[in-house]
């Protein structure tokens, strides 16, 4: 982890702990990410037995009846829906839809973090874009996540799409705040570069 000489000495710690808290939640997302690229891959591979698909049919009873963010239908789950198909898509969607966004989430952090911290003043032009990219991911998280998890999975189990308020009003918030900071912080720099361009 690179010395932020740049910062203060309480600003130093709570860099480095915001660090580590980055690198522990990207790792995990990435763990994730790659725990579900395994189970694709042995679900792809393999038809699930018995068990499996009558704990994937209590899963599905679960979602469906407790909570809006997966398949909100009713609570009838069709008796002829292919176990295999729903546990691949659901993996896929859970993967491509949330884990690796989430990545990209942290990813852009961490990134912005040691830009913020290997620059002469806080104000380091080259965090811009992570700052973007971060709340850009957020945003994708909020509106498009539960979005595509409810058509593709509706699709799948009731051959039609089911949308029921995927959306997250606060998630879309913050990455809206998260991009409206990186416009101000990019201002800050230009006034910064102008400022050192003086002296």
């Amino acid at each position: 982890m690179q010395k932020p000489e740049n910062l203060e000495k309480r600003e130093r710690m709570y860099y480095k702990g915001c660090m580590v808290l980055v690198i522990v939640f990207e790792c995990l997302a990435g763990l994730a990410a790659l725990l579900s690229v395994v189970d694709l891959a042995r679900t792809a591979a393999a038809p699930p037995d018995a068990a499996v698909v009558e704990e994937i049919r209590g899963t599905l009873y679960f979602s469906v009846t407790m909570t809006y963010s997966y398949t909100p239908v009713g609570g009838h789950i069709p008796e002829n829906f292919n176990p295999k198909v729903f546990e691949t898509a659901w993996i896929a969607v859970q993967l491509f839809a949330g884990q690796i966004p989430y990545l990209i989430f942290f990813g852009a952090i961490r990134r912005m973090l040691r830009e913020i911290g290997a620059g002469h003043s806080p104000l380091n032009p080259g965090a811009v874009r992570y700052i973007r990219t971060a709340g850009a991911a957020l945003v994708f998280l909020s509106v498009c996540e539960g979005l595509i998890e409810q058509l593709v999975m509706g699709a799948v189990i009731y051959g039609r799409a089911v949308i029921s308020n995927p959306f997250s009003i606060l998630g879309l918030f913050g990455g809206l705040l998260i991009l409206l900071f990186a416009g101000i912080y990019r201002r800050g720099c230009l006034l910064q570069q102008e400022a050192d361009e003086t002296i």
